[in-house]
């Protein structure tokens, strides 16, 4: 009797703790997104993958354009120099969101060298605010700012 009764106080015990340990996956919140849509942007422009960084934009805003301008001034860049690399850290420090509208502090750092011999072209760091808006149910994606010359 006293073996049934362990038996089956172990086997209630095993089912709560493996039901415990189940590892369900944590839901995405819209900050999450905001800041993987950030890291994504970023990562496009490390890669000089043009479309991908504008397809993390809202179309024609001021954060498209200036990602078409800085396309352009790479481009010429490449055509002088044959070389050009990109290096974007990004660090994302708050997020606010009101409604379908959201802005993003951001720590950046920027540095852009040329030729085969990598030579420094830019280097700079500076702290943003970046605007975002929600444009699907749960897609957020970059609006502005207008900023600078390369970012």
């Amino acid at each position: 009797m006293k073996n049934k009764i362990l038996i089956t106080v172990l086997s209630i015990f095993l089912i709560l703790v493996l039901a415990g340990c189940s590892i369900i996956p944590l839901p995405d919140t819209d900050k999450t997104k905001i800041k993987s849509i950030i890291n994504e942007y970023f990562w496009a422009i490390n890669d000089q993958d043009w479309d991908e960084a504008k397809n993390c934009c809202v179309y024609w805003t001021d954060r498209y354009d200036a990602t078409c301008d800085l396309e352009e001034c790479i481009t010429d860049l490449w055509e002088q120099y044959g070389e050009v690399k990109i290096f974007c850290f990004v660090t994302i420090d708050n997020v606010f969101i009101e409604d379908k509208y959201a802005d993003a502090d951001i720590y950046l750092y920027v540095e852009v060298t040329i030729g085969i011999d990598d030579i420094p072209y830019y280097d700079d760091s500076d702290y943003y605010h970046y605007y975002l808006k929600e444009v699907e149910e749960s897609t957020w994606k970059i609006y502005g700012p207008e900023i600078g010359e390369f970012i």
